[in-house]
């Protein structure tokens, strides 16, 4: 009686061991077969281009979900400047080196095919800082 029992037991475990391979197989062809519809797909070229139309979609739900749930009226505080730290840490010295010729540098803005929008650092620096 007993050597039945072992019997049945082996044979649940091996036909559960196939079963979750098969599952496993089933779900490893379904995301290599998505990853390549994904990768493959044609890309979306409007002004937030260069991303997988799919990819995009998604992107886009994001973006319903959190516009509704956060405030735009919550902004990052602002500290006096009795606040700000007396020793800051430089992080890294590019910028800083006096080969930088700020007169030819521009910043460009591609807003859509053919319309960009060039801005110098003096262009930059009467912006708003908040």
């Amino acid at each position: 009686m007993e050597e039945k029992t072992k019997i049945k037991t082996q044979r649940q475990i091996i036909l559960r061991t196939l079963l979750s391979l098969a599952v496993f197989a089933i779900f490893t062809v379904g995301a290599t077969f998505l990853w390549f519809k994904v990768k493959d797909a044609s890309t979306d070229r409007g002004i937030r281009g260069g991303v997988q139309i799919p990819l995009r979609k998604g992107l886009n739900v994001n973006e319903q979900v959190f516009e509704k749930t956060f405030s735009k009226k919550n902004l990052a505080k602002d500290f006096p400047k009795s606040e700000a730290a007396k020793n800051v840490r430089v992080n890294g010295n590019i910028g800083l080196n006096t080969s930088f010729n700020n007169k030819n540098w521009r910043l460009n803005v591609v807003r859509s095919a053919g319309d960009t929008l060039k801005l110098t650092l003096a262009d930059i620096q009467k912006l708003p800082k908040t």
